[in-house]
């Protein structure tokens, strides 16, 4: 009986544990997904490629703008809500890095000229994740 029971808990450790190291590498990919919420154009059903990369290295996070879309707004906020950086890019393509001190879990807003809008979440972590 006890070599069961044994076995049994050892067992459910042993597949607890999977399941948290795979959501623990799941949860920190280097990189930001970014949507589109609102696009300004007529057609809204044609897909393009996002004119924007977005990545997060450690505390530094860079933005791209790959096309010519003009003057670009970036706003990120905190888990709660807190405005914690504001940048303008006056001209693009163009790409800008912005230091963010705090650990944490983010939002990214980016309003392009056009009308356009995007979002991203992302997780900033001490040191480089693998």
């Amino acid at each position: 009986m006890t070599k069961k029971l044994t076995f049994t808990l050892l067992f459910a450790l042993l597949l607890q544990s999977t399941l948290i190291i795979e959501a623990k590498q799941s949860s920190t990919k280097d990189g930001v997904e970014i949507e589109k919420i609102y696009t300004n154009t007529l057609n809204g059903s044609e897909y393009r490629n996002p004119p924007i990369s977005v990545d997060i290295t450690s505390h530094t996070l860079t933005i791209s703008i790959l096309q010519n879309v003009g003057i670009t707004q970036i706003m990120i906020r905190d888990a709660n809500g807190a405005m914690v950086a504001l940048d303008n890019m006056i001209s693009s393509p163009n790409t800008t890095c912005i230091y963010i001190s705090n650990t944490g879990y983010y939002r990214i807003d980016i309003i392009l000229s056009n009308g356009d809008i995007y979002y991203g979440y992302f997780t900033v972590y001490d040191g480089i994740t693998i």
